[in-house]
């Protein structure tokens, strides 16, 4: 434990805490940002040195509730898997230690969900319900767990119900992010200035987060200057947020600028090492003919390998995508794709299985996905798509008609 929180507080001082410009569009020769006014927040290094001071101060307490929260947090900014598995290592000692904790029960759901054991976390929230845990915060983690194997429709109305009773930053995006599963971006983009308009709290990690959620609706919609200057505003806040970088870097690439997003992917990666930030780099490289391509890509693989040995639920998706793309074994990706499949029947976790299935010449297996997919109900456009392409391939010409009809093809 103390080496995990070594890292935590040896990283919160290991980056300046100067931030880029807010990010501007020309019209007309003038800066216009495309942003909403925006609140201020912390600095970054107030927000992540107090992630580190909160580290220290639990574990030399022994809060392990406290303890696994900030691993949890810090992981959700840099990705770390060690501070997964000491959130993990918490809670289980916790739940060693007091196991009529009602609390301990509860925060070990949280971790248990967020690391895709959602069987698991169930049986941790019944076991809380029995220890006479606050029945609202139980509904709201069944909630959670009910969007993130697939039960829209309860995760829909549970979401709308949150909002209504409790309408603030989280409860807006939540919402906001459930209308996205179900296709309604137009809905869940509409949800946000709303939530914006709650926020009272200077705290930039929460704040970052939504407005990283808030581009990837705006990248659905196909807004990529609102989605850019989203991602750019929520890494200004926090420089070290993984997943804005990332997300910003692969605009970069759309865009041509792979000198920007290489330059950006290099940047994060001597920060925080990550092994889909590592896959970003090895496609550059080995696409532009940069020499370290093959060694970044093998480096990328046994990142990979070692967050699914770990916890292969929680990763099982995100290893398929390498495969399937820079790894360059689509068979090895469906085989995940599938496992995730098996956890989350979503229609995210069908399609990848779709595109794994299509890449492996499994066309009989991706035709029986598609027609899963088809079958959960209104979807997003590109996951409705992926099916489209699986129903021409199999030969399903009156499916493939029929979701062409629907997707304006």
């Amino acid at each position: 434990m103390r080496a995990a929180i070594a890292l935590v507080v040896i990283a919160a001082c290991g980056r300046s805490s100067a931030a880029p410009p807010s990010p501007v569009v020309v019209n007309g020769g003038a800066p216009v940002s495309p942003l909403p006014a925006l609140p201020p927040t912390e600095t970054p290094a107030e927000a992540m040195g107090t992630l580190a001071a909160d580290a220290l101060g639990s574990a030399r307490t022994g809060d392990l509730g406290a303890l696994a929260g900030v691993m949890l947090q810090h992981a959700s900014v840099t990705g770390r898997l060690d501070d997964y598995v000491e959130a993990d290592r918490a809670t289980a000692r916790w739940i060693a230690i007091a196991p009529k904790s009602a609390d301990a029960h509860l925060a070990r759901a949280k971790v248990l969900g967020t690391l895709h054991r959602f069987a698991d976390a169930r049986r941790e929230l019944a076991r809380a319900r029995a220890l006479g845990a606050n029945e609202s915060t139980i509904a709201l983690r069944e909630i959670d767990l009910d969007q993130a194997t697939g039960d829209l429709d309860r995760a829909i109305a549970g979401r709308a119900l949150a909002w209504q009773q409790g309408p603030n930053l989280v409860s807006a995006t939540m919402y906001a992010l459930a209308l996205a599963e179900r296709g309604d971006d137009r809905e869940a983009l509409a949800l946000m200035p709303r939530g914006l308009a709650t926020w009272r709290d200077p705290s930039a990690i929460p704040f970052a987060w939504f407005l990283f959620q808030w581009a990837r609706l705006a990248e659905e919609r196909d807004d990529r200057v609102l989605a850019r200057a989203l991602y750019a505003e929520a890494l200004r806040r926090v420089p070290r947020y993984g997943e804005a970088a990332r997300h910003l870097a692969a605009l970069d690439v759309t865009s041509g600028d792979d000198a920007r997003a290489k330059q950006r992917l290099d940047a994060l990666d001597a920060i925080d090492p990550h092994p889909e930030t590592t896959a970003m780099r090895a496609e550059i490289a080995l696409r532009t003919g940069d020499p370290r391509g093959p060694a970044l890509r093998d480096a990328a693989r046994a990142g990979w390998e070692r967050y699914l040995a770990a916890y292969p639920d929680a990763f099982s998706d995100h290893a398929a995508r390498f495969y399937l793309g820079v790894g360059g074994d689509p068979r090895r990706a469906l085989a995940l794709a599938e496992t995730n499949v098996r956890n989350r029947h979503t229609a995210e976790a069908i399609a990848l299985a779709i595109e794994a299935a299509l890449a492996a010449d499994r066309t009989d297996r991706a035709c029986e996905l598609a027609a899963e997919l088809a079958a959960l109900g209104p979807a997003p456009e590109r996951h409705r798509f992926t099916a489209w392409k699986a129903f021409g391939r199999c030969g399903r010409i009156s499916d493939a008609d029929r979701l062409g009809r629907e997707l304006g093809l």
